[in-house]
């Protein structure tokens, strides 16, 4: 799916779960083989006992991954239905009165 605000790039989604099940997958595997490593295991049982981390921690890392590509896209669609546009990065969040905070172009406009 596809997103935009207003005239800023476009905001791509779908892609993240795939990356964070690699990182997180990756991550068991080096986890383990360290650990594997550590503990004197013989090679054969630690690479086993890796892969198999890999394996668990990649679902986990999709399943996670997903969730976050749901709640992005549905944060893009309320704010398109709203048509609210996000604070760009070039203006300055200033405090006001109420203890909230309003952008420096609203300020001095």
């Amino acid at each position: 799916m596809l997103g935009t605000a207003g005239d800023q790039e476009p905001v791509s989604t779908g892609g993240s779960a795939k990356i964070v099940a690699s990182c997180v997958g990756l991550t068991g595997f080096a986890v383990a083989m360290i650990a594997g490593a550590g503990a004197d295991n013989p090679l054969d049982v630690t690479i086993t006992r890796a892969l198999f981390s890999l394996v668990v921690c990649m679902i986990i890392g999709a399943i996670v991954g997903a969730a976050a590509d749901v709640a992005m896209s549905s944060a893009i669609e309320q704010l398109q239905r709203t048509g609210a546009t996000p604070i760009s990065s070039e203006t300055k969040q200033v405090p006001n009165d109420a203890g909230g905070s309003v952008s420096e172009k609203q300020v001095t406009s």
